[in-house]
């Protein structure tokens, strides 16, 4: 049986290859971009410093990011600042995209990870615009 603490570790691990993933994703910095720069300023191969590749991800992170724009958000005030995901119809998505019930509580896992990025970044940027 696997560990709880060690199965945390894992997620915290996973998680920050994913927020390592979106950053690079958001400036344009893929894996194949990455070595491309390294080969021009003939350095070494550094796997600390190479953005993840969505090749790199287990099968529950594909699910959850083929899921997650099918699932509505919800917005609040005059503003629309995004407060979250409408998590109504995941039932139905978890069997529209055939996702094993042996994976379902990690693949709502990684989802709710993403919306909670998606709120803070929504919420910063409410504030900042408030804030002019």
């Amino acid at each position: 049986m696997i560990s709880i603490r060690f199965a945390e570790d894992q997620q915290e691990a996973l998680y920050k290859q994913l927020e390592k993933f979106l950053s690079n994703s958001n400036i344009g910095i893929s894996k194949e971009r990455y070595l491309e720069l390294i080969e021009l300023m003939d350095e070494e191969y550094d796997e600390e410093r190479a953005p993840p590749d969505m090749s790199d991800f287990p099968e529950e992170v594909h699910d959850a990011f083929t899921m997650y724009n099918s699932i509505p958000g919800e917005y609040a005030g005059m503003g629309g600042t995004y407060v979250g995901k409408n998590w109504g119809v995941l039932p139905v998505l978890f069997d529209l995209y055939k996702v094993p019930k042996a994976s379902r509580v990690q693949v709502f896992s990684i989802l709710s990870w993403l919306d909670s990025r998606n709120v803070e970044k929504s919420v910063k940027a409410a504030n900042k615009s408030a804030k002019k």
